[in-house]
């Protein structure tokens, strides 16, 4: 190579350490092409909904518009006059709640409740329920909230996350099931009664703010007066209306645990029947996202008082 004809865009310094400093232009009408290939592609995942690529940004606008009213009236009715919340927080939650459907209720309000938890409190976990919050549909703050709530004891919900619950359930099943054995054993005939106290010992640990289930039933042919056993709930998680996939989801990012309780776990020698139990119960940091993003400012400080 001449001399002087060294203009390569790649320098190489060789020492204790090389680097590359790759320099370069990109065509403007390179650019403009792939801009508008890539405006084509997406094209069919836009315009369906009504959104031009300068409309994406207003209406990003208008959501974070509509969560703050709502956040202002949250607070209003509370009470309570909006703070400022930190920096970090406020940023990421413009982000990532600006990227929600102006139309979806369910999350708008989620949102809102959490900008005005924050600015009342703003504690440790709420940047963990402002990712977690970006990542769900409105079906699992629907499920969050069936699970949590009951309007005969709306407060109750922060009761539920007992890690020794699914254990105490299945140590007072064994109790029963033991009574019924006895009883059995004495020659006294066993009624539809005396089996269904199984299933009163589950529903009394499962079916209450903060824990609900999805599936409880018994058989046995060794009542007198029936066989089959299945209470009816009112408030029970119907899986047509919450698939597992829902259920399961919640439990995978620890807002819910999922209890199982069968013959694997619960058996007898000397009586035949079947048993099965399934529920969910919120978790501590479930109890706490629903107080902040789903019962509103205060519902969790409310709870413990």
């Amino acid at each position: 190579m001449a001399e002087g004809s060294d203009k390569s865009p790649i320098k190489v310094d060789v020492g204790l350490s090389a680097k590359a400093e790759i320099k370069g232009e990109v065509p403007s009408s390179s650019l403009g092409r792939s801009l508008d290939a890539l405006v084509d592609a997406f094209r069919p995942f836009t315009e369906a909904r009504g959104l031009k690529a300068d409309q994406i940004r207003l209406q990003r606008e208008d959501v974070l518009l509509q969560i703050a009213s709502k956040a202002q009236s949250r607070l209003a009715l509370e009470g309570q006059q909006s703070k400022p919340v930190p920096l970090k927080f406020l940023a990421n939650f413009m982000e990532k709640a600006s990227q929600e459907d102006i139309t979806n209720e369910v999350l708008v309000d989620a949102w809102a409740n959490l900008l005005a938890s924050s600015s009342l409190n703003n504690k440790e976990n709420h940047l963990i329920f402002l990712d977690i919050l970006s990542r769900l549909d409105s079906k699992h703050v629907e499920l969050l909230n069936f699970i949590c709530f009951d309007p005969t004891r709306p407060l109750h919900f922060a009761d539920a996350p007992y890690e020794k619950r699914e254990t105490s359930c299945l140590y007072n099943l064994k109790l029963k099931l033991k009574e019924i054995e006895d009883k059995k054993a004495s020659g006294e005939i066993l009624l539809h009664s005396d089996l269904e106290s199984l299933i009163g010992v589950g529903v009394d640990f499962f079916d209450f703010p903060g824990a609900k289930i999805s599936n409880i039933e018994m058989y046995s042919d060794e009542a007198a007066d029936g066989s089959y056993y299945k209470p009816e709930l009112e408030y029970k998680i119907i899986l047509d209306e919450f698939p597992e996939s829902i259920i399961f989801a919640l439990k995978s990012i620890g807002l819910i645990d999922v209890v199982s309780i069968d013959m694997d776990n619960l058996h007898s020698d000397t009586l035949e029947f079947g048993f099965f139990l399934h529920a969910a119960v919120v978790t501590h940091l479930g109890a706490e996202m629903y107080a902040t993003c789903i019962a509103g400012p205060n519902s969790f400080e409310k709870n413990q008082e």
